[in-house]
């Protein structure tokens, strides 16, 4: 079956406009949040930091000594510990993870 195609005439276009088969009319959905908790001086929260700043991975970083909710949900998932890095993207968190582990999980999560 062949193509609807269009036709441009003095700036208007005639006939059926071709429609790629995926594409929707619902809005593109949004990327998952990145969270990072972190708190200073720790050296593996500064390299996570510099390898997604490096990739172009946007983040929300939350430093678990001045947000104490923060610093509960780290514990909550490092059995006690306020083990950072702690990354969430969605329902799913790393521990100290690499670039490379929060790309596939941010892929994962899409």
């Amino acid at each position: 079956m062949p193509r609807p195609t269009t036709t441009a005439r003095l700036g208007k276009i005639s006939g059926p406009i071709p429609v790629h088969p995926d594409v929707t009319n619902q809005p593109p959905a949004a990327a998952p949040t990145v969270e990072v908790f972190w708190r200073p001086g720790c050296s593996y929260c500064a390299a996570l930091k510099s390898d997604l700043a490096r990739r172009g991975i946007a983040a929300v970083w939350r430093d678990i000594w001045v947000d104490g909710d923060a610093r509960a949900f780290v514990r909550s998932v490092n059995h006690g510990n306020e083990t950072v890095p702690t990354v969430r993207i969605g329902e799913r968190t790393m521990t100290n993870p690499t670039g490379d582990q929060v790309c596939d999980l941010l892929t994962d999560t899409q």
